[in-house]
């Protein structure tokens, strides 16, 4: 029965003893509920433990992937997503876990890749690059997996204790050195990866060029064969005069004389000297090794053709043969009173008369010397006559500035046993250089005279202007000492002519005559032919007299006095005249051959008794 409460609230009143059907039905309704309810709350309770599960497998595959085992984490995760599909931590965990083991995948590949590059390289036996490509995959360990890093490490230190191999040729001498880094090495104990430069040195021989080897791996590297050459001599090469350029072969070697050439290989030496204005000179030297050679070669100009002058005394210098030059002076044409009538003179110095000398001349500066006559007849010849003079005649010096001593005419000018003599060498040279339109002679007296006069009237050639002691021109008995001295020591008369008045004796190209009363007063010369040779010029042994311009001495053709010089000429063929032959000498007239006596006549035999009967 419904009733109320105090409050005014119905209130359900049951009736415990009328209502147990209620109850029942209640309670089969619960039973019925609670039987159909247990599967859901099965279901809640069993979500509720995946949902814990799953936050514990999604907090472990955090702490692996943090831990970077990407691998477990992954496993995990992918754990956590079966209990709880779609569960976002678990599928983000998932997700980072799988790129991570992708990335992993490939800085395996990629160390893979890199050690076996280096691999390769070790096993090429390319060293010098196995090494760098280990020390590079060292240096970027943090692109590689783990343990990458230091094992490429290890691996290159333990390339980078490897040595190489040096071989040597099999005639290796024994006291050749090797050296590194200035420091001898053993090829026993190896030598370090590398590019090395070896040098190679061996007492008594020449170092030869220092060689750069690579030495890239354990195989053995075998030493270039080397050209042992002994140590050369040095060679200073110089010339007169200096500054010529020094070739060798066709190269020009960019050096002038003097210049000193070290370490020159042992054996000839050739060098070629090339001088402006001079004709080349080949030079040699035989080097011996550790010495020391000073050749030196005299260059000559080249060769200068002969052509008047202009001025009195003009010097000039040309070639009497290829490496010989002689200074000349210029005589030009001209008049002059020859002889003297002083009381000084002697009989064949007269008459005194006028001379016209129609043709300018060349004629030497000095007396020929020993030095010209060997660059002309060679140094045999030289030799030979300074050899062979008199018994107790004083002594001349070997000496390449000395007058030519002891030549006589017919060895100078050339006869039937001489053919040509020193003058036809010379012409010979001329013919080989088309040197034409000059002859080289010995001067006739005229021609002598009036160089040694150079245009003055008194016993020497003296400059008015400037006068002079004859002491100062002339080498004689009182003040030589009784030798013949080098050419050139005294003063030159005004036309630079020295020596003309003394020191050595000249032959000239005229034969002797007693007197000039037959000569022409227009380029005279000596008679066509006669006994002796005109001589001029006083000498070392002769005073001061016999020194005079006009002085005059005779000698026969055929002699080698230690006091007789000469000197050359050059003049036209045209004037003087070709000299005639001379005679074969002869000091006696021809005595007639006696006439044999007739032999007494022949007897007549007895006529023979007649036979008796």
């Amino acid at each position: 029965m419904d009733g109320r409460s105090k409050s005014g609230v119905p209130q359900l009143k049951v009736d415990t003893g009328s209502n147990w059907g209620w109850w029942i039905a209640l309670g089969i309704v619960l039973l019925i509920g609670g039987i159909l309810l247990i599967p859901w709350f099965r279901a809640r309770l069993e979500t509720r433990d995946r949902v814990i599960e799953a936050a514990s497998l999604v907090t472990k595959a955090q702490a692996h992937l943090d831990q970077g085992h990407v691998e477990a984490a992954s496993a995990t995760a992918q754990e956590a997503l079966k209990l709880l599909p779609g569960e976002a931590g678990a599928t983000r965990i998932a997700a980072a876990a799988k790129k991570a083991i992708q990335q992993q995948k490939e800085r395996e590949q990629r160390a893979k890749t890199a050690m076996e590059a280096a691999g390769k390289f070790v096993s090429d036996d390319e060293l010098l690059k196995a090494i760098p490509a280990f020390e590079a995959i060292a240096a970027k360990s943090e692109e590689f997996p783990e343990g990458i890093g230091a094992k490429a490490a290890a691996r290159a230190a333990e390339l980078r204790a490897l040595k190489g191999k040096l071989t040597l040729p099999s005639d290796w001498p024994a006291d050749a050195v090797i050296t590194l880094k200035g420091e001898a090495i053993d090829i026993t104990s190896g030598i370090p990866l590398g590019e090395h430069e070896l040098i190679i040195t061996r007492k008594g021989y020449r170092n030869p060029a220092p060689l750069r080897l690579v030495f890239s791996g354990v195989k053995p590297v075998p030493l270039p064969p080397v050209s042992w050459k002994p140590i050369g001599g040095k060679v200073t090469v110089s010339s007169v005069p200096a500054g010529a350029a020094i070739w060798i072969g066709n190269r020009n070697t960019g050096k002038v004389t003097p210049w000193t050439f070290d370490d020159v290989n042992v054996g000839k030496a050739e060098y070629n000297l090339k001088l402006k204005g001079h004709v080349d000179k080949a030079l040699t030297a035989d080097v011996v090794s550790g010495a020391h050679h000073t050749p030196s070669v005299h260059l000559t100009e080249t060769t200068s053709l002969p052509s008047d002058g202009k001025v009195a005394g003009e010097r000039r210098e040309f070639n009497l043969a290829p490496d010989l030059r002689v200074a000349f002076r210029w005589c030009p044409p001209g008049t002059f009173k020859m002889g003297d009538s002083g009381r000084l003179a002697a009989p064949d110095e007269k008459p005194v008369r006028s001379v016209t000398l129609t043709q300018g001349f060349w004629l030497a500066e000095t007396e020929f010397t020993q030095g010209q006559w060997e660059g002309i007849d060679g140094r045999t010849s030289l030799m030979l006559l300074i050899n062979q003079r008199q018994q107790g005649a004083a002594a001349t010096p070997e000496n390449p500035n000395h007058p030519m001593l002891s030549a006589s005419w017919d060895r100078i000018c050339g006869d039937k046993k001489r053919s040509g003599g020193l003058l036809g060498k010379i012409h010979a040279f001329f013919r080989s250089n088309r040197i034409t339109g000059w002859v080289v002679d010995l001067p006739t007296e005229a021609q002598w005279e009036y160089a040694c006069r150079a245009g003055s009237e008194g016993p020497f050639g003296i400059d008015p202007a400037k006068p002079l002691a004859p002491d100062a021109l002339a080498w004689h008995r009182e003040n030589s000492g009784g030798v013949i001295h080098p050419v050139g020591l005294k003063q030159a008369n005004p036309w630079g002519f020295k020596d003309m008045h003394g020191n050595a004796r000249e032959w000239t190209r005229d034969w002797y005559a007693e007197s000039y009363a037959s000569h022409s007063a227009k380029d005279p010369r000596g008679p066509a032919s006669g006994w002796k040779i005109a001589v001029r010029g006083g000498s070392s042994l002769t005073d001061l007299r016999e020194c005079r311009s006009s002085s005059r001495a005779q000698a026969y053709s055929s002699v080698a006095h230690h006091s007789m010089g000469f000197r050359l000429i050059l003049r036209k063929p045209e004037s003087p005249p070709p000299v005639v032959k001379k005679p074969a000498p002869a000091t006696k007239k021809p005595v007639p051959p006696k006439k044999k006596p007739a032999p007494p006549p022949k007897k007549k035999p007895a006529p023979k008794p007649p036979k008796k009967k």
